[in-house]
């Protein structure tokens, strides 16, 4: 008999191999294919595999191999091992094993557990050369000329995988936005105007604004994006006054900012408040952020700087901004203006809730905010009674902060560090939310808000200086009194145990508003210039992938 194998019957065999129940359902689970990938690959010794291999030969699915599978078996076993597949040299190799082994049960059937037995012991010599991929698996998936090698509906291959995003990945459909904008010359959007109230030709409003799957961003759109007396939009407005706001004379900044705060009444803020906390509700405490992504760390309350971003990255937000952009934490204290800026990053979360990702820094807490300056004032801008209620108000809303931000599944982003207490990922998911008091209910979230990042050596000279012997890479943070320092191997460490490449973060301030730690694993980012009259620079952090599953991080010098 032929057993030389067509395309199909491969096919058919690897498909039944994967999939145990294909038979009650005609259809394969995602980590069934993902096991079997594994199990294809070429470095995978696993006896794991030895079940994939029965299936692979067990034609008709019933648990038994009988003597036309085994045969089977053995022309791929000396195959695979360049010797003879004569029929008559396959048939005196199948009857010595089956002789020497004891395969087979009375019906002349090898039966599931016999055959695991068998091959698990080693007894059973070739069967590792089966169910194998020539190549690594990984390395066939990223391959650059894939497409060459998959065909298409018609029968015809795909074209050589080309820049930007692949066929499969693309919108499958388009409808019209609902409205249209004009922009000013500075960038800004100065009308909006629905479609349907404009003389611009033939439009079948029921086709292209009345999908079902659209009707909630329709609703977002016209209620809040494109409704200047929106809450968010309000703020913005009023926010805005103070562009250029260091650039203006001492005189003028007082009549300013009175003009802002008084605008900015309690009742807005209360309703700003509410509303973006009814959007970080839906968040997870670990944010995904796809690229491109511009990463920015401690604002502390420099609205000048804030405003001057916002023409500088994101001029044309929230309606048509580009890359996502990531907050690292600490936008209030220390700064004059910290009730504008937070204020400002709400409505801009409110208006582009998938394009603008806050996280929590470890100013946006009570017990601090009393010690340093957000608390006085919105007691001096608000009065007593007013101040603590647009306190709390803020506050109530910082509970919900999300507190990591992973870019691409490959970079950490987090306003502090690592934490010491959890090692995966998957553990941040289980924080608390609210999380009113971070240090009392969470060890792992008070450890992301306040560890620093040191060098070797430093590390070295706390550990002699308290006398302690660690191995973990971290040792306690005498700097702050709280948290932890982590050395190069702690970032390696928790790199590693989750596949992940880099670490941005934020927390400290940094002369040209950045600075690489850790072998270039560690970037910390700094985003509030001259800081508490300092002569520091700002920066961000820009990150984008290319088609080609790189991708780069980018330090942007800020000038404000």
């Amino acid at each position: 008999m032929d057993f030389l194998p067509n395309d199909e019957i491969i096919i058919r065999s690897v498909y039944r191999a994967m999939s145990p129940s294909w038979r009650n359902r005609n259809f394969m689970f995602f980590n069934e294919f993902l096991l079997g990938l594994a199990a294809l690959d070429s470095s995978n010794n696993s006896q794991l595999r030895c079940g994939y291999i029965f299936r692979y030969y067990d034609r008709n699915s019933d648990n038994f191999l009988d003597e036309e599978d085994f045969k089977r078996m053995v022309y791929d076993i000396r195959d695979a091992s360049m010797m003879s597949t004569d029929p008559a040299a396959i048939q005196k190799d199948c009857q010595t094993r089956l002789t020497q082994l004891n395969l087979m049960d009375d019906k002349k059937r090898i039966t599931y557990q016999n055959f695991i037995r068998e091959a698990t012991s080693g007894r059973l010599a070739g069967i590792g050369q089966l169910f194998r991929a020539n190549r690594p698996v990984l390395e066939t998936i990223h391959s650059r000329h894939l497409y060459e090698y998959i065909f298409n509906k018609n029968g015809k291959p795909f074209a050589p995988k080309l820049s930007g995003t692949c066929p499969k990945c693309r919108p499958k459909s388009y409808s019209l936005a609902y409205n249209a904008v004009k922009l000013g010359n500075q960038g800004r959007i100065e009308e909006s105007r629905p479609l349907v109230q404009m003389n611009c030709g033939e439009i079948d409003v029921e086709l292209q604004f009345k999908k079902k799957t659209n009707e909630i961003r329709v609703k977002h759109s016209i209620e809040v994006v494109f409704n200047e007396n929106s809450v968010a939009n309000q703020v913005l407005s009023i926010v805005r006054r103070m562009v250029d706001f260091n650039k203006l004379p001492h005189e003028r900044k007082t009549e300013v900012a009175q003009y802002v705060i008084n605008k900015l009444t309690v009742d807005l803020i209360v309703q700003l408040c509410k509303e973006v906390t009814e959007i970080l509700l839906i968040e997870p405490r670990v944010v995904k952020v796809n690229s491109p992504c511009i990463v920015l760390g401690d604002l502390h309350g420099n609205i000048n700087d804030l405003l001057t971003y916002e023409r500088q990255l994101w001029p044309l937000a929230p309606t048509a901004n580009a890359p996502n952009i990531l907050f690292l934490g600490d936008y209030v204290d220390r700064g004059d203006y910290s009730i504008e800026v937070i204020s400002y990053l709400f409505a801009m979360k409110i208006l582009a809730p998938t394009k603008f990702f806050l996280l929590r820094g470890n100013h946006e807490i009570r017990s601090i905010q009393r010690n340093f300056t957000f608390a006085r004032e919105c007691m001096v801008k608000y009065l007593y009674q007013n101040g603590q209620r647009v306190l709390e108000e803020f506050n109530l809303a910082f509970d919900h902060l999300p507190l990591v931000g992973i870019i691409d599944e490959s970079i950490f982003c987090a306003h502090g560090g690592i934490p010491y207490s959890v090692s995966k990922i998957e553990d941040l998911y289980k924080i608390p939310l609210p999380l009113p008091e971070p240090e009392i209910q969470s060890k792992a979230a008070w450890e992301i808000l306040w560890s620093d990042p040191v060098t070797d050596e430093e590390f070295n000279q706390v550990c002699q200086f308290k006398n302690q012997s660690t191995d973990s890479g971290f040792v306690d943070n005498l700097r702050r009194s709280t948290g932890y320092y982590f050395a190069e191997k702690a970032s390696r460490n928790f790199l590693k145990a989750n596949n992940l490449s880099h670490i941005i973060r934020a927390h400290e301030l940094e002369t040209d508003g950045y600075r690489f730690r850790h072998s270039g694993l560690l970037i910390t980012v700094f985003s509030s210039s001259r800081y508490c009259n300092t002569n520091n620079k700002s920066a961000a952090v820009f990150v984008n992938s290319q088609s080609n599953n790189e991708g780069f991080i980018k330090v942007i010098a800020l000038e404000t």
